[in-house]
């Protein structure tokens, strides 16, 4: 099975997380750039944690933690 390294998973989700935070920044009185270097943040978190027999997609998940932190 081929492995993604970080770097390759950060560049095929970077769009979602930053229109994922400008929608935050947006609904809350928060920074753009803090909600994203939160983000990145929780992005490194995802990526120990995530496991492939869950049945979500990785993208799915991240949002999903994005939202809830």
């Amino acid at each position: 099975m081929d492995q993604q390294t970080t770097e390759d998973k950060y560049k095929s989700v970077e769009r979602l997380i930053r229109k994922t935070c400008a929608e935050f920044a947006v609904q809350h009185p928060i920074d753009l750039e803090d909600c994203l270097s939160e983000a990145n943040e929780v992005f490194l978190k995802v990526c120990d944690d995530y496991r492939t027999d869950k049945g979500a997609k990785f993208s799915t998940y991240l949002v999903r933690v994005l939202k809830f932190r």
